[in-house]
């Protein structure tokens, strides 16, 4: 039998409130803006899931709706094979003591007044570990990191981009997670510090064994760090695969024109159109090359799962 899940996403949407302006925002209902449509994504036991895509496509508010720090407007998310969907605050916060979040930038994720010390510390405090215990394992979550000890006395800006994002890295580790998302954590770093970061990632997976979703603009990124990836296209999960097998022969049209425009740093070149969220039909028909009537029609086309590849699409390639 096969081993559940250990993150599972289940049509998952997100809807924002967006302010009108004029006449129209006084006698009006809100308008409303989808951010995240039918997601399904699974995340396994000691899997790292790439979620790729340009700016503005979904990928951190569908990080951030999993941990539970962005509500969702429809679907379940199941953590341990437990719903969590509607867990009030006392239940989520047992469960955000199995989960941790690495941020962008690791700067504004400190508290510029307290020592990187005391931040570590914080999780441990919330959890009801006694003082005497806290600094020994401060120390000890920075060494798996790779940074000594007098480190816990320091204050963020007296530490390098690559030193502060370690030091992130520590926090998220201090009460052992079994999921991290990290939301485009190496993204701000100097290439040669990049590549360290990510090789640190990568060893501290594979030594603890935690399951990891790692969002990037960078494909470069994902190909070198994720067992699978999944792409994002103005809010929907168009392609879901391996990542060797999505980088070697992408099927959704998205995925090819993101894929055959990457400059040498990863990222996508060029302006993409605007899309109409909510009008029928697929949401990528107006810049497809293979469009046909049933692009059309009312109802996009769903994720549908192949043999270790699931796409949206009603005419791949």
């Amino acid at each position: 039998m096969a081993e559940a899940p250990l993150v599972d996403v289940q049509n998952v949407s997100v809807r924002f409130r967006r302010r009108r302006t004029g006449l129209a925002g006084l006698l009006g209902p809100p308008a409303t803006f989808r951010a995240v449509a039918n997601a399904a994504l699974t995340v396994a036991r000691r899997e790292v899931v790439g979620l790729v895509g340009e700016s503005g496509s979904g990928k951190t508010t569908l990080g951030r709706t999993i941990l539970r720090l962005v509500e969702p407007s429809e679907g379940n998310i199941l953590f341990q094979g437990e719903p969590i969907t509607h867990l009030r605050e006392g239940a989520l916060r047992r469960v955000w003591g199995r989960m941790a979040l690495v941020f962008q930038d690791p700067l504004s994720s400190f508290n510029p007044r307290r020592s990187v010390g005391a931040a570590l510390a914080t999780p441990l405090m919330l959890a009801g570990l006694p003082k005497s215990e806290r600094q020994d394992r401060v120390a000890a979550s920075l060494q798996r990191v790779r940074l000594p000890r007098e480190v816990a006395e320091r204050f963020p800006h007296e530490l390098s981009g690559g030193q502060l994002q370690r030091a992130a890295l520590a926090r998220a580790l201090m009460l052992d997670p079994a999921f991290i998302v990290a939301d485009e954590a190496v993204s701000k770093l100097d290439v040669s510090v990049r590549s360290q970061i990510l090789n640190l990632f990568k060893d501290i997976q594979q030594e603890l064994e935690t399951s990891f979703l790692f969002i990037t603009h960078d494909l470069h990124v994902a190909r070198f760090l994720c067992d699978r990836v999944a792409v994002m296209f103005f809010g929907r999960i168009v392609e879901v695969a391996p990542a060797a097998q999505l980088f070697r022969m992408p099927r959704h049209p998205y995925t090819r024109a993101l894929l055959a425009t990457l400059d040498d740093a990863g990222e996508r070149t060029g302006q993409r159109s605007a899309v109409d969220q909510e009008a029928p039909g697929c949401i990528y028909r107006s810049q497809c090359p293979r469009r046909i009537k049933r692009c059309d029609e009312a109802h996009p086309p769903t994720l549908m799962a192949g043999p270790g590849h699931a796409l949206a699409c009603h005419n791949p390639g």
